[in-house]
C-alpha cells in the first residue's frame, strides 16, 4: 500500500520537489487509506548512561511497524540504507522502506531494508565458540525457559500466554506489511483458487490485509499477499 501510494505520487508530481513536500503528501495519502502514520517521530537513545530525548527522528512510521525514509536526490548514497538499518535495530522493527523521489523512474528509487537480527537468539554462544551477531535480541536459553515455565502458576501462565499472543500478532502484522510492499497496482500476479484452479490477473488495489485482483476470467478476488506470486511488474512512468 505504501509503494502503491508512492508510485501514484511520483506519477502525478514527478521528481524534484523537497523531501518534506513528498513526506507531508504521502503521509496524508496513507492516512486516507486507513493506515496509522507518525511523521518525524522522535526516538530517544540511551547509551552507557547517556540519555538523548531525541536521538534521531523517523521520516514516517506506518502502523507502528514500517519505517519509511524519503529522499529527493539524484542517486541513493550507500550510507542511506545503512542509516535505515540502524534505525530498525534501535527500534527493534523488522522492515524499512527507502524511497527516492528524485529518481526519474521511481521503481529504481525503491529499496527495502530488512532487519535480519529481529529474531530471538540464545544468549549463550554456540559450542563452537562463535559470538552472537551484533543487534540480535537476547533471551535466556530454551532449556532454562522451559524449566522456568514449568514452575509458573496458572495465573502467571495465563499472563505469559497473553503476552505471547500479542507478540505473535505483531509479528504477523509485520510479515503482512512486508509482503504487501512486494506488490503494486497493475502488477500481473498468479494464485491458486480454493477449488484448485491456477488463476492470473492484475492487481486492482492494496487493501489493509488483502490485495484485490481482477482475474482474466472476469472475476474479482481479495487474496492474502502471501498467496500471490508476481508474474510481471506493472512498470512505471519514465520522466524525461
Amino acid at each position: 500500500m505504501v509503494v502503491d501510494a508512492a508510485l501514484q505520487l511520483h506519477r502525478d508530481l514527478g521528481p524534484g520537489l523537497p523531501e518534506s513536500a513528498y513526506e507531508a503528501i504521502l503521509s496524508k495519502m496513507l492516512e486516507k487509506r486507513g493506515l496509522s502514520v507518525e511523521r518525524q517521530k522522535p526516538v530517544p537513545i540511551q547509551y552507557q548512561g547517556v540519555s538523548l530525548d531525541e536521538g534521531f527522528r523517523l521520516g514516517l512510521l506506518v502502523d507502528g511497524q514500517l519505517i519509511v525514509e524519503l529522499k529527493s536526490v539524484e542517486n541513493i548514497h550507500p550510507v542511506h540504507p545503512k542509516q535505515l538499518l540502524t534505525y530498525l535495530r534501535l527500534m527493534n522493527l523488522p522492515l524499512g522502506l527507502l524511497i527516492n523521489f528524485g529518481a526519474s523512474l521511481l521503481k529504481n528509487g525503491l529499496q527495502r531494508v530488512a532487519n535480519k537480527h529481529i529474531n530471538f537468539a540464545p544468549s549463550r554462544a554456540p559450542t563452537g565458540g562463535s559470538a552472537m551477531k551484533p543487534g540480535s535480541v537476547k533471551i535466556v536459553d530454551r532449556v532454562s525457559a522451559v524449566e522456568a515455565i514449568k514452575r509458573l502458576k496458572e495465573e502467571d501462565l495465563l499472563f505469559l500466554n497473553r503476552l505471547i499472543v500479542e507478540r505473535l500478532k505483531l509479528i504477523s502484522q509485520a510479515r503482512a506489511t512486508t509482503l504487501m510492499t512486494s506488490f503494486t497496482r497493475g502488477d500481473r500476479v498468479g494464485f491458486q483458487s480454493p477449488d484448485g484452479r491456477m488463476l492470473e490477473g492484475r492487481v486492482l488495489r492494496l487493501n489493509k490485509k488483502t490485495i484485490s485482483v481482477a482475474t482474466d476470467d472476469g472475476h474479482q478476488w481479495n487474496v492474502a499477499p502471501g498467496l500471490l506470486r508476481l508474474v510481471q511488474s506493472a512498470g512505471d512512468v519514465q520522466w524525461p
